[in-house]
């Protein structure tokens, strides 16, 4: 088998489907060189769509209170070291004035996982007032886990554009090993979540961790696959980081190293902008939160094929009490000044940030108009 495939033009990941093996070997460690040619190709699959241009999405974690149990995550209900906390709908309201005033189109509302009536009624008020003042070209991305089918159409019914369920891993097997026991944590029920999503009319995204215990590459590249083959509009992954509090942090003696993690991360999205040159996808903040010397993540995510990032705009006082993992980035108590800085640096790299354009991706819009021209016909 011929494993240069890399040395064709970047149409081949569009006209050709490569197997496990082939991907798996491009996530494997090797030269500096072949890092390179990869994330070349992948930089020039990206200029030619979307371009050089960063998508910024203002997040806001509205609440830390969670209703699951997963094994690798820090706001967990059973982790009883974090204060917990629910933002008042106003905290919301004031992001997306300021997102606005600023130039910028998207707010995401991030929160652990709870379908009680409370909860999604108050999320359904929440996106309606949104949208009453974000008008029709601010777009509303939540990320709120698994819920009830008629939940995700009334939120999108309310206003709601854009829908984050990260699936963390295609593997079944895999999947189990990180989530406790019992019906409600099984990954045929996350995709029946996804489904449901894409049956609302979200535009749809997902995700996975990179460098999880017990997880191979043929795994990784796995994943890489179900993208492609679910058609998704978004993908947001990055390096598997561990909170103390947590049962996988028993597992940490097994993980890869740190440095091994990121620049995985990095392959991962590099072969998926190849695969799906017009999708979104993000600079992940666990990517953004690996302090290694000699690299500048943001930087290294936006060469790889990246063209999102998350701005983290929750207020200071709860940040790190949403904390999924341990030493998570924020830029600080003054984003604006962040933001200029931002605008400066990516200037350097021959990138610049997207204003006034709610960052709609080509795949969802192609996708879009397919099925107005079949229901059309």
């Amino acid at each position: 088998m011929n494993l240069r495939f890399m040395d064709t033009p970047v149409s081949f990941f569009t006209n050709h489907s490569p197997s496990e093996e082939e991907l798996a070997y491009w996530l494997e460690p090797g030269s500096v060189e072949k890092d390179r040619q990869l994330f070349d190709r992948a930089y020039a699959a990206k200029i030619e769509h979307p371009g050089p241009r960063l998508h910024l999405r203002f997040l806001l974690e509205v609440s830390n209170v969670c209703s699951r149990d997963c094994l690798y995550c820090g706001v967990r209900r059973s982790n009883r070291e974090i204060e917990r906390y629910s933002l008042q709908p106003e905290v919301a309201m004031e992001v997306l004035r300021r997102a606005k005033s600023r130039g910028y189109r998207n707010i995401v509302l991030q929160a652990g996982e709870r379908s009680d009536k409370t909860f999604t009624r108050a999320v359904t008020r929440l996106v309606e007032q949104l949208r009453r003042e974000g008008g029709e070209d601010f777009r509303i991305v939540l990320s709120l886990g698994e819920q009830p089918a008629v939940t995700y159409r009334d939120w999108k019914q309310a206003g709601a554009d854009r829908y984050l369920l990260r699936i963390e891993t295609s593997n079944p097997k895999l999947y189990s090993k990180i989530h406790p026991p019992g019906s409600a944590y099984t990954l045929g029920a996350r995709l029946r979540s996804l489904e449901a999503l894409r049956e609302a009319g979200f535009q749809t995204g997902t995700g996975v961790m990179i460098g999880l215990p017990f997880q191979t590459l043929r795994d990784l590249a796995a994943d890489l696959l179900f993208f492609k083959a679910w058609e998704v509009d978004m993908v947001g992954m990055g390096p598997y980081l561990e909170h103390h509090a947590t049962p996988l942090f028993a597992y940490r003696h097994q993980l890869l190293t740190v440095k091994e993690r990121y620049l995985l991360s990095l392959r991962m999205i590099a072969l998926l902008r190849c695969l799906m040159p017009d999708i979104n996808i993000v600079a992940s903040t666990a990517l953004q939160s690996v302090g290694l010397p000699d690299t500048e993540p943001l930087r290294d995510a936006l060469m790889a094929g990246a063209n999102v990032m998350m701005l983290n705009v929750t207020p200071e006082s709860c940040q790190k009490a949403y904390s999924l993992y341990e030493n998570k980035f924020t830029p600080g108590p003054d984003s604006d000044n962040y933001l200029v800085d931002l605008a400066r640096q990516l200037n350097t790299w021959g990138e610049e940030i997207a204003l006034e354009d709610p960052g709609d991706p080509l795949h969802y819009l192609k996708t879009k108009n397919t099925i107005l021209k079949k229901s059309l016909k």
